[in-house]
This record gives C-alpha cells, structure tokens and sequence, in this order.
C-alpha cells in the first residue's frame, strides 16, 4: 500500500506538511494489510473442520482455501489497490483544496471517467457544495471500489444534495484528506474487531511495513 501512495498522491516534499500526510496514509496502509492478513488466517481457520465439526481431508482443505487464497491475493487485492491509488490521489488534492478555499469554497461533484460508469452515483453528478459541507465528509470520491468519479474547486453556488443519496460502500464512506486514511474502519476486514484487537493488529503491521 506504501507503493499505491508514492502513485497516487504525487511530489512528496521531505520536511514538509504533506511529507507527514503521506506517512500518515502509508501507515494506515500498513494497518489495512495486517487487517486483511488477519481476515485471512481466519477465514482460512474456519476451513478445517466441515459444518458437523469434523476435521477435513488435506485434500478438501486445500481445494477450499484455493478459493480463498485467490480472492484474497488476487481477485481483491487488484481492487484494493488501484483504490488505494485513487484514494491517496483524492487526498493530497483535498490538501490542495482546502488550502485554496478562500477563492474557490465550494466543490462541485463530477462524472466519472470509467468507461462504464455506475448508475448510483449518477445523481451526485454537478452537485455544487461548500468544502466544510458534511456532504464531502462521506461522499467524497472515491466512495466506491474502483470508482473514477471527480470533483473540481468551484465558485458556483452551491446546490441540493439529491434525495435518497446512495450509501458509500463499507470502507470507503469517509474523506482520506480528512481522516489520514485509505480505508475506513467500516471495511469487512475491520469492522467487527474490538478496538484492543484493532490495536494490536496494527501495530504488527506498522512493525511489519517499518522492518521491511
């Protein structure tokens, strides 16, 4: 995920605020892989033993974890990625945003660039709102896996949210310029590890990231 940064968010100016931006994301990163990793073991540990209790064959084990091993390393891991790229791009231009927000206070929603865009975040389409609106806390791209939707400074005047927003999906209903995060907390991997739990996954995948 560190590599998904350098990518996506841009120059990195050693010393400077965005350098300590950037390692903030690159850290959250590392807690997002050692999450999965965890996911993993566990998903793979439920494998052992069929529905009855009983312990299965090496034979049967190994035909299942296949499956999972390749959702996990392969299908899923592609995904995650270019999101992580997307969203740490997202997250160095909020820095930017914010930073011009006296000339340009608002933001305006923009199509997505996928050659198939997906039909639920069509009604975010030109929506006009104001920076500190609560609106880009959750709905700020990329709210979705391999969403390519955009937003632009603009000082046009600001414009409803539409009725009956779609929902973020899990992981990605927050703002990476805001929290310092590629994933939020509501992501699968995530969400239903207490809070001692989720510390001490972490910090196996900080001491992981730092030593590797």
């Amino acid at each position: 995920m560190a590599t998904a940064v350098d990518e996506g968010y841009g120059r990195i100016e050693y010393g400077k605020p965005n350098h300590a931006f950037a390692q903030q994301l690159k850290k959250s990163g590392a807690w997002f892989a050692a999450r999965k990793s965890y996911r993993q073991r566990e998903d793979l540990a439920k494998l052992l033993a069929d529905d009855n209790g009983k312990t299965r064959t090496w034979r049967q084990f190994r035909s299942l974890a296949k499956a999972v091993v390749g959702n996990y390393n392969d299908v899923w891991l592609k995904v995650e990625y270019q999101t992580a790229i997307a969203s740490a791009r997202s997250a160095s231009l909020w820095q930017q945003y914010e930073a011009d927000s006296d000339l340009y206070p608002n933001l305006k929603y923009l199509p997505s660039m996928a050659a198939t865009p997906r039909d639920e975040h069509k009604p975010y389409y030109g929506v006009v709102r104001p920076i500190n609106d609560s609106f880009w806390v959750h709905h700020y791209p990329p709210s979705a896996f391999n969403c390519q939707c955009g937003v632009e400074q603009s000082d046009e005047d600001p414009t409803p949210v539409p009725a009956n927003s779609p929902t973020p999906q899990p992981g990605l209903d927050h703002n990476a310029g805001i929290t310092g995060e590629l994933f939020s907390k509501s992501h699968p991997y995530s969400a239903d590890l207490s809070d001692a739990q989720r510390r001490k996954i972490d910090q196996a995948g900080e001491d992981l990231a730092s030593n590797g």
